[in-house]
């Protein structure tokens, strides 16, 4: 399923199965993967370094986990870094806070969606700047 508006496409992923999301199993057998984890690159509201929040994934059995700061992607590239020596996986994300009150997360599926989302936050940060 892809959204358009213009001129940029987004594509909604199908929800994540059971397969696509094993992360860590709890008491009862049953699949987690934390979809919404804040670093300290959310200013005010993160505390960790992406790299803790890997280690402390790690320590915890999940074998993924999202990162998803507030409108932007800062935190990714040492996340990954630090997935790639641990073991997990990380699956790339944004919390996009709009204007009118309303908060989504955004989860680009390929590297293209990736191109995209980037150049929107990008976009908006330039607006903000020359509002002041």
């Amino acid at each position: 399923m892809e959204e358009q508006n213009d001129n940029i496409r987004f594509e909604v992923p199908p929800m994540l199965s059971g397969v696509e999301a094993s992360s860590r199993r709890g008491e009862g057998g049953e699949v987690y993967t934390e979809l919404q984890v804040t670093s300290n690159f959310t200013f005010l509201r993160g505390a960790s370094h992406p790299e803790e929040l890997v280690q402390q994934a790690v320590a915890l059995g999940y074998k993924e986990i999202a990162i998803t700061d507030r409108n932007t992607l800062a935190g990714i590239v040492r996340a990954h870094a630090a997935a790639k020596i641990n073991g997990i996986r990380i699956i790339v994300g944004c919390r996009l806070d709009l204007l009118d009150g309303l908060s989504l997360l955004a989860y680009p599926t390929n590297i293209k969606a990736y191109s995209q989302l980037s150049n929107l936050l990008t976009k908006q940060m330039s607006i903000n700047m020359l509002r002041g």
